[in-house]
């Protein structure tokens, strides 16, 4: 099979789930937004539905279309509609309380639990690999960094350390 037929049956946005990880915390969950956006226009484009994946994956909607993408996801993997539930109950929920959390309460330990969102799209990017790698097992499954990847990490990381430098480290 060709590696051109293979990557038109990729069904969801490849990414290994470190570099999804990495990402988003280097980028304090802007890299969340770019990854909803993609797996949104892989469906659009599989599915030929008429949909607008930026307005699927912007904060506010995503705390929502999150839960249909996760259940996407969860059908396509073969699983049941009760297992579908829960599992994308759990992450979409788990990601809006820890995204929600972690933005309103910014005078807290809470606001480090927005960083830790992505943990919840971990298992989903998990499952969606998963089912890259069983209908195109030749595509590209993007773990690698870019030249610009390595820069948003090295920025945002230093970025980051220096946040939480300044608040470990607060005058008196």
């Amino acid at each position: 099979m060709s590696s051109e037929h293979d990557a038109s049956l990729v069904r969801y946005f490849p990414v290994s789930a470190i570099k999804l990880v990495t990402m988003s915390v280097c980028t304090l969950g802007l890299y969340e937004v770019y990854w909803a956006w993609n797996c949104w226009e892989f469906i659009k484009s599989r599915d030929r539905r008429d949909l607008n994946p930026f307005w699927r994956s912007v904060y506010v909607s995503a705390l929502f279309f999150n839960f249909l993408l996760i259940w996407d996801v969860s059908r396509s993997a073969g699983d049941s509609r009760s297992v579908a539930l829960v599992r994308s109950l759990i992450c979409a929920g788990g990601f809006a309380v820890l995204w929600v959390g972690g933005s309103v309460l910014t005078n807290s330990p809470f606001v480090l639990a927005s960083a830790l969102s992505v943990a919840m799209l971990v298992p989903v990017q998990r499952q969606i690999n998963k089912l890259n790698q069983r209908d195109a097992p030749d595509h590209e499954p993007n773990r690698r960094f870019s030249n610009g990847n390595v820069v948003i990490v090295v920025v945002g990381g230093l970025f980051l350390s220096l946040a939480v430098l300044g608040s470990v480290l607060k005058p008196r």
